[in-house]
Parts: C-alpha cells; structure tokens; sequence
C-alpha cells in the first residue's frame, strides 16, 4: 500500500521518504521490476531506503524521529506506517 500512495502523496506536494527493511522494493516479483520502480520513484522526487529497518520511532509531541539501522535519522511532522500483506498459508 505504501509503495502504491507514496507518488499520489508527493504529487500533492509532501516531501515522501519510503523505508524498505527487505532487499529489494519489491521482494515478491522480478528484481528487475523492483528496480524500475525504485528508479521511477526516485525521478519524482522521492527518497528511497532499501534494505534498512527502522530501529526506532519517537514522537515527541510534534515531530516524529525513525532511527534506521544504518545509523540514518529522518525527522517528520507526519508519519505513515504501511507494513505490506502476506498470504497466509
């Protein structure tokens, strides 16, 4: 979901950081078709984070503060969470 609503967000005009902990943006299809969207994605303006989880998050009343496990810190006023589906067995 957050793959899909992230460009209609920065269309608007948010600036859109996407955070993938897997190793590829799309790990269930092609490698390649990851690849072509993250560079899409990219084009528009979006910041892309592939293969690092978030550590943490913090709000402290106002701003939202995402550690990711390379030590990066993003600060926000707005955070959206979109953990992907999984098909049961």
């Amino acid at each position: 979901m957050g793959v899909h609503t992230a460009p209609v967000f920065a269309r608007f005009g948010s600036e859109v950081t996407i955070i993938a902990g897997a190793a590829r943006l799309r790990p269930l299809e092609e490698p390649e078709a990851g690849e072509l969207l993250a560079h899409a994605l990219t084009a528009e303006g979006l910041a892309i984070h592939i293969g690092v989880a978030a550590r943490n998050v913090h709000h402290d009343g106002s701003v939202f503060t995402v550690d990711l496990a390379d030590g990066t810190r993003l600060n926000s006023v707005r955070l959206l969470v979109s953990t992907g589906r999984r098909a049961e067995p």
